[in-house]
């Protein structure tokens, strides 16, 4: 029997599918190769979760601006033009809400789901600035985070139909003009649903890639076994 044959042969009954600690001709050089190996997967994943944190970035720069720049203007000559954003229809429910202003406008109902429906937008932003982006960076978390995050992020899709619509109306009356407060939003909530989508992950014990880097550092570190103790 040659050394190469030796060496390739893995006398150990637990020795299928197991990383080995030396690879086949390379000596005593293999725990040298495997430590590498593991750095350049360390390189990897902190170069992935850099440029995530840059996408994040960039969608969260954008929804800023959804929220603060106007979805339509009313025209008035007498009081002149009143822009209308995410973020002062949000303020002026808040004012409502405390007393401050009493519109006669809309109906009790219609006025209570305006309220609620820019007060849960905005809500919806923040979190997603605040929290769900944050887990993203992360990468991988709990089962139910992740749960939370997609609720949060189809939410906030949908919710920002409505600024949208409120534009499209206001493009086709004489006494307003839209803006493009609406449609940065709904593009800013549609990058936020794919950075949740492909990046909010579950965190699962034994998981087969971790598994794998622990055993590439152990081999790398001198923490294996040799082909001898196994005998």
């Amino acid at each position: 029997m040659n050394n190469d044959d030796a060496v390739q042969r893995d006398p150990s009954p637990h020795g299928v599918g197991r990383f080995p600690e030396r690879f086949p001709g390379m000596g005593d050089g293999g725990p040298d190769l495997l430590a590498e190996v593991a750095d350049l997967r360390r390189r990897i994943h902190r170069l992935e979760r850099i440029m995530v944190a840059i996408f994040c970035l960039v969608t969260a720069t954008v929804l800023v601006a959804g929220a603060v720049l106007p979805m339509y203007t009313d025209r008035d000559v007498d009081t002149g033009d009143q822009a209308w954003s995410v973020v002062s229809i949000a303020g002026s429910a808040l004012s409502i809400l405390v007393g401050a202003e009493r519109p006669d406008t809309d109906s009790p109902g219609v006025q209570a789901l305006f309220i609620a429906g820019f007060l849960g937008l905005n809500l919806i932003i923040v979190l997603l600035l605040l929290v769900v982006f944050p887990w993203a960076v992360i990468g991988r978390v709990s089962r139910n985070q992740v749960r939370f995050a997609r609720i949060v992020v189809w939410l906030g899709l949908v919710g920002s139909v409505v600024p949208v619509l409120l534009s499209l109306v206001a493009s086709g009356s004489t006494d307003s003009e839209a803006g493009w407060g609406g449609a940065v939003l709904f593009v800013g909530m549609a990058a936020s649903l794919v950075i949740v989508l492909t990046t909010v992950r579950p965190r699962a014990a034994g998981d087969g890639a971790e598994v794998a880097d622990g055993r590439w550092r152990s081999a790398g570190g001198g923490g294996s076994t040799s082909d001898g103790d196994r005998r």
